[in-house]
């Protein structure tokens, strides 16, 4: 049984069987309507009445790419922006970045995907490979388009604002 916000672990019960007629009224019908004294001015009003449950937050699409520092391939998902997120668990901006990149993939359900790359350290294969050729830092996001067109590749240089209000234009 789903029980509704709010109610008791018990469930309702039924209402009680008609009572029988008065004797004391003679000839009264017993199907005649009840004025219960709701009038318009006391109708019970319907906007008072539970509210819907909020939905769920929209399901993010976010997965990590590979084994800590590895080189795998930046491809992106399949029609959405992807954007790739360079990290490390040692990098404290890193772990700000994240929550920010997080929103932005909400804002945007269905269209925005996160791939993470665990960086590891400063001379792991995903670090040679992405990092070292161009001096990038982390943290560091590439973002793609479904076609794999680079829409923006920035390390954050001190300014995770920047940063992230990068990442909010790109995926816009």
């Amino acid at each position: 049984m789903v029980l509704a916000c709010g109610s008791s672990s018990t469930p309702p019960q039924p209402p009680p069987p008609p009572a029988a007629p008065d004797a004391s009224v003679p000839d009264a019908p017993t199907d005649a309507p009840v004025d219960a004294g709701v009038t318009a001015e006391h109708s019970i009003d319907a906007s008072i009445a539970t509210p819907p449950p909020p939905k769920p937050p929209a399901r993010v699409d976010i997965a990590n790419l590979g084994a800590p520092g590895e080189a795998v391939a930046l491809v992106p998902v399949r029609g959405k922006i992807t954007i790739f997120d360079f990290w490390a668990t040692w990098c404290k901006p890193c772990k700000e970045l994240e929550p920010a990149l997080v929103a932005i993939a909400r804002a945007h359900p269905g269209r925005v995907a996160i791939r993470r790359i665990d960086v590891v350290d400063t001379d792991s294969a995903a670090a040679m490979t992405y990092l070292a050729p161009k001096g990038y830092g982390l943290p560091h996001v590439r973002v793609l388009d479904p076609s794999g067109k680079v829409l923006l590749e920035r390390s954050s240089d001190g300014k995770l604002d920047v940063l992230i209000a990068a990442v909010r234009a790109a995926v816009r």
